[in-house]
């Protein structure tokens, strides 16, 4: 029986001649003459051969798996994490997954109220009712000015009153 594959690089793919992490070399977009070979692209769909780091990236529920499968190792994750030029792609990335896993949380919800679950029925309404905090100053004072002016009404109102039973 084949061994399962752990990542999806070998050492020796993600270390350069010096036996220190490749980072840039990596990707196919920033690669320079001279160096390793590229081994994946930066873009969202594989060019020439090369897997696509978004793709494997989105594989993954977490970044911890994603890394490990990607590169095999936490420490290289995080020393490309730390690189400006790839904080940007990554960034795009959780937000896309977090989106994705809103989504998948809501139709799992939906699925469950629609099956007569009141608890998921509930937390979906919740979610479409807007949340209010606590009013603002000018709410506040928008509100003791309309009670001033209901208060000097009704004074006016009752004194009225008053002249006229007289």
């Amino acid at each position: 029986m084949a061994e399962q594959k752990t990542t999806l690089f070998t050492r020796e793919e993600l270390s350069g001649d010096n036996n220190l992490y490749r980072t840039q070399s990596l990707f196919w977009e920033l690669r320079y003459a001279k160096t390793n070979e590229p081994v994946m692209v930066l873009g969202r769909t594989p060019h020439s051969g090369l897997p696509s780091i978004y793709v494997e990236y989105m594989k993954f529920d977490t970044e911890y798996e994603a890394a490990m499968w990607i590169l095999g190792d936490w420490k290289h994750w995080q020393a490309l994490c730390k690189l400006s030029w790839f904080q940007k792609h990554k960034k795009e990335w959780d937000a896309e997954k977090e989106t994705r896993q809103k989504a998948m949380a809501k139709n799992t919800l939906l699925d469950a109220a629609a099956g007569g679950n009141v608890t998921a029925a509930k937390i979906v309404y919740e979610e479409n009712v807007p949340k209010r905090g606590r009013p603002t100053k000018a709410e506040k004072e928008a509100a003791l000015n309309s009670e001033v002016k209901l208060g000097a009404t009704l004074s006016s109102i009752t004194e009225r009153m008053k002249k006229h039973d007289k």
